[in-house]
């Protein structure tokens, strides 16, 4: 990924509100799917990203982690979609299939965004490079908060499907682990940890976005 500017900040935008809410939104509507109309009541199940904004970690905490790490890394988080899953049809079933809505939503816009980079060849010329960099990054940021969410570490989507497969007694010791899952995060990210765990499963996503973009 290219060293951090002002113009690469500008042109991320995009690519991070969409990756950050857009999952959101995805789980909403899969609760939805599984029985839980909690959000629709709410008022909180739409596509309009602007619904899922969270001051902190939609805006300050992608922007402070994409100067800080020169683009190489980022993360961030939407504002939770509201879920009770005790309107699940199946509370198991629901759980998981709420749990992967995330990542298989942040794939969905990988693909998305590798369209995008395929079409940036035929714009005008003035128009070609800053798109196909956005389209990049929206592969490369879609592809972190893939396997970013997968993480096993609490309040992580990844964490919420692995409980669903516990015991009762077994997930009330699991869930103990949520007060510290920000602060374990935290210390991944600092350590390098995080980046060197996720680095090989996004560079595979990557490059097949890749490989599809110079099939065309």
């Amino acid at each position: 990924m290219q060293k951090f500017d002002l113009a690469y900040l500008l042109l991320a935008i995009l690519p991070i509100l969409l990756a950050i809410t857009l999952s959101e939104a995805a789980c909403g509507y899969m609760a939805r799917y599984c029985g839980d109309r909690t959000a629709e009541t709410m008022g909180r199940l739409s596509l309009n990203p602007a619904k899922y904004i969270d001051i902190i970690g939609t805006i300050i905490v992608p922007a402070f982690t994409l100067i800080v790490l020169q683009g190489y890394f980022m993360v961030g988080w939407a504002k939770p979609v509201p879920i009770d899953p005790r309107n699940f049809k199946n509370r198991r079933t629901g759980e998981r299939l709420v749990a992967i809505a995330s990542p298989l939503a942040n794939l969905l816009m990988c693909l998305c965004w590798t369209i995008v980079v395929i079409l940036s060849r035929w714009v005008p010329e003035y128009f070609q490079e800053p798109m196909a960099l956005m389209g990049v990054m929206g592969i490369q940021f879609n592809a972190v908060f893939c396997f970013f969410s997968l993480l096993p570490i609490p309040p992580q989507p990844g964490a919420q499907f692995v409980n669903s497969f516990l015991s009762p007694r077994a997930s009330m010791q699991y869930r103990k682990l949520e007060p510290y899952g920000t602060w374990i995060i935290i210390f991944m990210i600092i350590s390098g940890l995080l980046s060197f765990i996720l680095w090989p499963f996004t560079n595979l996503i990557i490059s097949m976005m890749s490989f599809l973009i110079n099939l065309f």
